[in-house]
Order: C-alpha cells, then structure tokens, then sequence
C-alpha cells in the first residue's frame, strides 16, 4: 500500500494492478482493499474505479486475454460498485473509463 498527502487535506490510498481488467479485478477487489479504510476511520469520501482500456482489447489481436465483452464489462462495472457501496454506503464512486474512438481517423 502507497499512501501520499494531497496538498495536507486528504489522504490518497492508491490500489492498483497493471494490465487487470474488470474480470480479473472482481476475482482479486476484497483482498487489494484490505486496510483500506482503519477500522472505526470514516468512510472514504470518493473512490476511483479506472477500467476500460484492457477490457477493449481487441478479442483478434494478440492481447485476447484482456478482453471482456461489454455486456460483462458492464455487470462486472455494477459490481465492483456495489462492492464499494456495501464497504462503504457514503462513499462517492467516480468511475473514469476511456474516451470514445473515432475508428476512421485511428486507421489513418
């Protein structure tokens, strides 16, 4: 666990592994989150959930493994929220997932 001060106001816990998608991260999300949160400490104010790009790899390409189809990236999204909503019933969650691709331009 890194933990750094932000600016004296607030403490960021960061949780994170390198080439996961959504799939991997549910089979993994209660033991990376242990400690979190000190016991009897408040809820955390907002969590972060960053997941997309692997999960949109292409399942032809060579990184095949990291691809989930979007109805599961979407079930797999509600439930890494509900996870957090159970730890932590006032937390906000912030999801950030990839921008949108505009394909014809990407060829060129």
């Amino acid at each position: 666990m890194r933990t750094s001060s932000f600016l004296g106001k607030a403490d960021v816990v960061l949780r994170g592994f390198s080439g996961y998608n959504t799939r991997w991260a549910l089979r993994v999300l209660a033991r990376a989150m242990e400690g979190a949160a000190a016991v009897g400490a408040a809820d955390p104010v907002a969590v972060t959930v960053f997941f997309g790009a692997n999960d949109t790899s292409l399942p032809d390409w060579k990184q095949v493994h990291q691809h989930v189809p979007l109805d599961e990236y979407q079930s797999n999204l509600r439930a890494i929220c509900a996870y957090f909503k159970e730890q932590w019933p006032s937390t906000k969650i912030i999801f950030i997932t990839p921008p949108p691709i505009y394909e014809p331009l990407r060829i060129r």
